[in-house]
């Protein structure tokens, strides 16, 4: 229901009022389509794709819901795409041309075909939910979804049609009152009302897909106007030796702070990489130095961890999603991956690895610690930086940013040097594997990780914390982007390596580093595709001993085409110099100003902006891992659609907030009794 709210509410109110914007810079004399492109992107989102007629299923926003539709009623038209979508895209397109041409008069009356077929959309997702609530009335995700788009539609409805509006409201819970009796006058007098508003619109009844132009009662007076229990020892873990560590990587950074339990860490997977026995790499990963080890690292600020990290969180998202997932909607505490306990995933994947029917690797194990458990544990200190500073609760001894950095450098001393067991030598690895990288992922590492330990310091005197916690987040999601790049590296390796594209014969182990850099990877873009997740996960995972070597292209060019949802370009993960074939596919990064589902933007920061649905995407990731304090961050601050500033993001919070006269008017139905409905925080 969150997701409804943000797409039938906040973000369709946005994009009425960026067209109605430039409509009013067009009456000014102003040639510009940028408002209006803002407004086609706040509308389709970057998941549906550039090509005409979108991905069909893969949509987050109000284009897709009419493509739902259509799909479930089974009135698609050929090609599958939904009628009503293609008209609104053609007005979208005519409304633009008549921008570009100053002819405001048509662009407005483009715009007023946008809102009717905006509305005849939410109408039919309406009774689409009327339906299913009349056959189960004890539905709750249809009685939560029938109450939110009521809440979007009834606003809408009053200066039409004001007693239907009225018995609509009545029937699927007042504003505010969600506890209501639902459908108290029956699905046919619902129905009616809807028709009644659907006459009095001018509603073409040929684009709904449910039954609603019959002639019934809608009960008004139409007359009227208008596992081992980690998580729950939640221990404190700020190390207890006094004084500071010595600067990590011979003075590439200094902490300020004793992070010498953490870096302690490295040397006990440095000793897992040369144990020989299983006996003796459990003995490693379980051995603790002060308060941490290699297992408890993660979960022993788990709780904190839970709150602010939204990487921890789509991760187990999209395991819990995954083939060995239980996708319920279930709490979280029941909730599972690999028929253990969801939360406590990294556990899991390490204990199976350490238990595997094929024998102990050292190598593959220790592996499996550094990019599951310390991976995630460095983006986890970097976000409790933002927390902290934010929250004003500065920790008396460990310092998470120092943390961060002593689990990315551990003990390394040269910077020239890849090996060791630090993620600073994994990442040095992986980058010795590819050229015509845009930079150096440890050389970035190194200067933000330097810049957001100022950061940290600066906060503790700073009185405006919350402007600058908002920089922070800005610099953590940056620096997590650039943590991705090996991950991402290794995955195309491990890939390549599997399908004989490197030209040797691959072992059991490979086929073990390909499902563990797919375990890696692939719940990253959970939150962006859904479909193609489940798909590779089937390949790559559960079926990866059976894996086709030949759909290696077709695997590589899936993830490439995904790198803006990871953040990432082609020049950021560079060309792999380890493999022998001659046809492997070349890596294109998106056009400047890429199209959307057929519609040609004239600027490209529709582009970012059209990345507002994976904003929306990770909200619900987050509140179905009920991480709502998290949910509600990326609501408030953003994450994915940055500005043209490059150093803050559009925050769907910030779209309520009209610029033009006649969508303020518009805007202030959705005000009641002091409650703003658009602010899904609110309501």
């Amino acid at each position: 229901a969150t997701e409804a709210a943000i797409v039938t509410m906040v973000l369709h109110i946005y994009a009425l009022d960026a067209m109605y914007t430039g409509i009013d810079y067009c009456n000014k004399g102003d040639q510009d389509t940028y408002w209006w492109d803002d407004a086609v992107a706040s509308l389709v989102g970057w998941a549906e794709g550039t090509e005409t007629g979108g991905s069909v299923n893969n949509g987050f926003l109000f284009y897709n819901i009419a493509q739902y539709l259509c799909d479930v009623s089974d009135t698609c038209k050929d090609g599958g795409d939904s009628e009503i979508n293609r008209l609104l895209m053609i007005a979208l397109t005519e409304g633009k041309e008549s921008l570009w041409a100053l002819n405001c008069a048509a662009a407005e009356s483009r715009l007023a075909d946008v809102e009717l077929i905006l509305e005849t959309v939410l109408v039919d997702l309406l009774a689409y939910f009327v339906e299913q609530i009349s056959s189960n009335p004890v539905d709750e995700d249809s009685v939560s979804h029938g109450y939110i788009v009521a809440t979007a539609l009834v606003p809408l409805m009053t200066s039409y049609a004001a007693g239907a509006a009225s018995t609509i409201e009545t029937n699927l819970g007042s504003f505010g009152n969600r506890s209501a009796d639902v459908l108290t006058d029956g699905k046919d007098v619902v129905f009616g009302a809807l028709e009644t508003f659907v006459t009095a619109r001018g509603i073409d009844c040929n684009l709904l897909t449910r039954n609603v132009c019959v002639s019934v009662d809608d009960g008004v007076d139409d007359s009227s106007s208008g596992s081992e229990n980690i998580v729950d020892n939640d221990v404190d873990f700020n190390v207890t030796n006094d004084g500071t560590s010595s600067p990590l990587l011979s003075g590439a950074y200094t902490p300020v702070s004793n992070v010498d339990d953490f870096i302690k860490l490295t040397e006990f997977l440095s000793a897992i990489e040369e144990s020989a026995t299983v006996e003796e790499g459990q003995s490693f990963y379980t051995k603790s130095e002060g308060n941490l080890s290699l297992k408890t690292v993660l979960p022993g600020r788990h709780k904190t961890h839970e709150r602010t990290n939204p990487i921890l969180n789509i991760y187990m998202y999209g395991l819990w999603t995954s083939e060995d997932g239980e996708n319920e909607n279930i709490g979280l505490s029941s909730k599972v991956f690999d028929n253990k306990e969801l939360e406590l995933f990294w556990d899991t994947i390490v204990s199976d690895e350490l238990g595997k029917d094929s024998g102990y690797n050292a190598l593959l194990t220790a592996e499996t610690i550094r990019v599951v458990i310390m991976w995630i544990s460095v983006t986890s200190y970097l976000y409790e930086s933002i927390y902290d500073c934010r929250e004003g609760s500065q920790p008396t001894t460990t310092h998470p940013v120092d943390a961060a950095a002593a689990l990315w450098f551990g003990n390394h001393i040269s910077s020239d040097i890849s090996d060791g067991a630090s993620l600073f030598a994994w990442a040095k690895r992986s980058e010795n594997n590819f050229e015509d990288q845009s930079s150096t992922v440890n050389d970035e590492m190194v200067d933000r990780l330097n810049s957001l330990q100022e950061s940290y310091e600066f906060c503790k005197a700073e009185l405006n914390k919350q402007e600058l916690s908002n920089k922070m987040r800005y610099d953590v999601d940056a620096i997590v982007r650039v943590m991705t790049i090996p991950l991402v590296q290794y995955f195309i390796v491990h890939l390549s390596a599997q399908s004989g594209i490197m030209g040797d014969s691959q072992t059991e182990d490979e086929v073990d580093y390909m499902i563990l850099y797919a375990l890696s990877v692939l719940p990253l873009i959970s939150i962006c595709d859904e479909e193609v997740f489940g798909k590779l996960y089937t390949e790559l995972v559960t079926g990866a001993r059976s894996y086709d070597p030949l759909k290696f292209s077709e695997i590589l060019k899936t993830l490439q085409d995904r790198y803006p949802c990871l953040g990432l370009s082609c020049s950021d993960i560079g060309i792999s110099v380890l493999s022998v074939s001659t046809d492997e596919v070349p890596c294109q990064d998106p056009a400047s100003n890429p199209g959307i589902v057929g519609y040609e933007p004239t600027y490209g920061t529709s582009f970012e902006m059209s990345k507002i649905d994976l904003d929306v995407s990770t909200i619900l990731s987050l509140v179905l891992m009920e991480a709502h304090d998290l949910a509600i961050d990326i609501y408030k601050y953003g994450r994915n659609a940055k500005k043209e500033d490059s150093i803050s993001y559009t925050a769907i919070q910030d779209l309520s907030n009209p610029k033009s006269q006649i969508v303020t008017n518009i805007y202030d139905r959705f005000i009641n009794d002091g409650v703003d409905y658009t602010r899904v925080t609110e309501a």
